[in-house]
């Protein structure tokens, strides 16, 4: 039998942990997912998978490393251990459109606020538009 007793939980013990918030928006996230909590109302916004996201395929290691949320947008850092690469993942909160980072954006990580930086090479590279 299985019970999946090694799998991270935060150090706390909890697996849900609150890693940004502002008027509208509570975010948290799990090893391998991100909720938003709006109005007392739930919802996934992404879901670390193997074939959906890229996600590693052995769920030993956490997956989301940071979550940064800026207005209606969060920004979730994907972590594909054991490999070191990372994916960059921007998700719009009220429509779920998300989009994965190419590659040759680059990401500041000297920044304190790394939705700050993505948004930055965003401008720089592409033009973000919404209906």
């Amino acid at each position: 039998m299985y019970y999946a007793h090694n799998h991270y939980r935060s150090k706390s013990g909890d697996s849900v942990t609150l890693v940004d918030k502002n008027d509208l928006y509570s975010i948290s996230r799990t090893s391998h997912g991100v909720i938003a909590e709006k109005n007392n109302f739930y919802k996934w916004l992404f879901i670390s998978d193997y074939t959906l996201t890229g996600g590693p395929e052995k769920l030993r290691w956490e997956s989301i490393k940071k979550v940064t949320l800026f207005d209606k947008y969060i920004v979730v850092e994907q972590s594909l251990p054991p490999d070191t690469r990372k994916q960059f993942f921007v998700i719009n909160i009220e429509t779920g459109i998300c989009g994965l980072l190419k590659e040759d954006v680059i990401i500041d990580e000297k920044s304190t606020h790394m939705l700050e930086s993505v948004f930055e090479e965003l401008e720089k590279h592409y033009i973000l538009k919404e209906n």
